[in-house]
């Protein structure tokens, strides 16, 4: 009977204990999931700066002159839209490749590739570092290698400042051009966002015919209608 009135009064006891460690683990996954969206969104928004090690900090650097003057150095440029603009004003047809070393997307290319393609149609490459990791893993292109400086958008050099760079050149959002890495301009003209860049390629050789056609027409003699000197 005594064991019986203990057991009794140890059960409540018991129930109580079980509530708290099951308190006490819900609190504790709720915890976890939100230091993990925490870290998911710093992440996001991280350009990679800070976790790279000094040798591959120092590659990136300030571009101090005009783009077209600059070359594969090994170093990644960090240029302004207006820098960029100055370039593509004259540079004639040009795919800005928004590379991504981690991308495992069937149109993520080896920049190398993309470079040779264009080349063999007469476009030129840059490649525009979405963030700084896989900078040292980089082929060795002719084109210099850019990133978007972050100080004209109040950023530091630790976050992405990408979407508001390409914004601002091409005078549009992501909604509006699509979200392809390749954007093709021509003379400084932005004329497309693309998935791939052979489409790129494409578009620009079909936007070239239709100018040499229409110019083609605008040179050739103009044809006289003799109807008007009958009876002369």
């Amino acid at each position: 009977m005594i064991k019986k009135i203990i057991l009794l009064n140890a059960s409540p006891r018991k129930d109580k204990n079980t509530a708290q460690m099951l308190a006490f683990v819900a609190q504790t996954v709720l915890m976890t999931f939100c230091v993990l969206v925490i870290m998911s969104c710093s992440t996001w928004n991280s350009s990679g700066y800070e976790m790279l090690p000094t040798l591959e900090r120092n590659k990136i650097v300030e571009c101090q002159d005009g783009i077209g003057n600059l070359y594969n150095d090994g170093q990644v440029y960090l240029v302004t839209t207006e820098q960029l603009q100055e370039y593509l004003d004259t540079a004639g047809r040009v795919v800005i490749y928004e590379y991504l070393f981690y991308c495992k997307s069937e149109h993520c290319i080896n920049p190398l590739v993309v470079e040779q393609d264009c080349k063999s149609q007469g476009a030129r490459l840059l490649l525009m570092m979405e963030n700084y990791k896989g900078i040292i893993g980089l082929p060795a292109l002719d084109s210099p290698v850019l990133a978007a400086n972050p100080a004209p958008f109040g950023k530091t050099i630790t976050k992405t400042c990408t979407p508001q760079f390409f914004n601002q050149l091409t005078s549009t959002t992501y909604k509006t051009r699509g979200y392809g890495r390749y954007y093709l301009f021509d003379n400084g003209k932005f004329k497309g966002c693309f998935n791939d860049y052979k489409d790129a390629l494409s578009t620009d050789s079909r936007l070239r015919r239709e100018s040499d056609k229409t110019l083609s027409k605008s040179l050739s003699p103009q044809t006289t209608d003799k109807s008007i000197f009958a009876g002369a």
